[in-house]
C-alpha cells in the first residue's frame, strides 16, 4: 500500500479506529513525518521506539482531533460560525442538598448465587441511616435471619454489628437500587 492511498484514507471524511491496520509500518512512519505527527512509545519495545499500532493510533487520533482534511487547503474549507447570543449574565444557584432517603427497596433470593429474586419491598431506615434486618423479617413475616448478599462477589456479608447494617456499607451494597437479601435458617447466622 503507497503513501497516497494512507493520505486518501486520512481525508475521508470520517475513518474508523481500524482505517490504517492495512498499511505497512513504513507508510505509517512516512505519513507522520509528512503531517508532523508523532506517536507517542508505549514502552512495550526498547525506549525510544514505536510499534506499528503507535501510529496507527496517532494518527486516528490526529484526524479525531483535528477534523482536517488534508486535501484541501484551509482557505477552501468551509467553516460554519452561529453567533451565540445569550440573554443576559449567567447565574449559577447552588443546587440544594437532597435528604439521605429515608427507605430502602430490597430483593429477596432464595439463595445468594440466584439470578431471580423472589419478592420485592421497601424498609424504612433509622434516623442515622442504618437498616435494622430484624425489620425487615418483620415486613417479610417470617422468624429467620435476613442476611445481606454482597453483589461483588454473591456471598453473604459479614455482619460487623448483629442484626443492624451500617450506613456506610448500605451504600456499598447496593446493587441497581437494590439491596438482595436472604434468610438463613441456621442458628449459626444468628451471632
Amino acid at each position: 500500500m503507497s503513501l497516497e492511498e494512507a493520505e486518501r484514507t486520512l481525508n475521508k471524511s470520517n475513518i474508523c479506529r481500524t482505517a490504517f491496520q492495512k498499511f505497512p509500518k513504513a507508510t505509517l512512519v512516512n505519513l507522520c513525518e509528512a503531517n508532523g505527527i508523532q506517536p507517542e512509545c508505549n514502552g512495550r519495545k526498547y525506549q525510544g521506539s514505536s510499534l506499528k499500532r503507535d501510529y496507527e493510533k496517532a494518527l486516528y487520533e490526529f484526524r479525531k482531533r483535528t477534523g482536517r482534511h488534508l486535501g484541501k487547503p484551509p482557505n477552501e474549507r468551509e467553516i460554519i460560525v452561529a453567533p451565540l447570543s445569550l440573554p443576559g449574565p449567567i447565574v449559577v444557584h447552588p443546587q440544594p442538598t437532597c435528604p439521605p432517603t429515608s427507605k430502602v427497596t430490597f430483593r429477596v433470593y432464595n439463595k445468594p448465587g440466584d439470578w431471580v429474586h423472589t419478592g420485592e419491598n421497601s424498609c424504612p431506615l433509622e434516623e442515622n441511616g442504618d437498616l435494622d434486618l430484624t425489620s425487615i423479617s418483620r415486613i417479610m413475616q417470617t422468624d429467620d435471619v435476613c442476611r445481606i448478599i454482597d453483589p461483588t462477589n454473591h456471598r453473604m456479608f459479614y455482619q460487623y454489628e448483629p442484626g443492624i447494617l451500617r450506613a456506610d456499607d448500605l451504600e456499598d451494597l447496593m446493587d441497581n437500587g437494590f439491596l438482595q437479601v436472604t434468610f438463613a435458617r441456621c442458628s449459626r447466622y444468628l451471632n
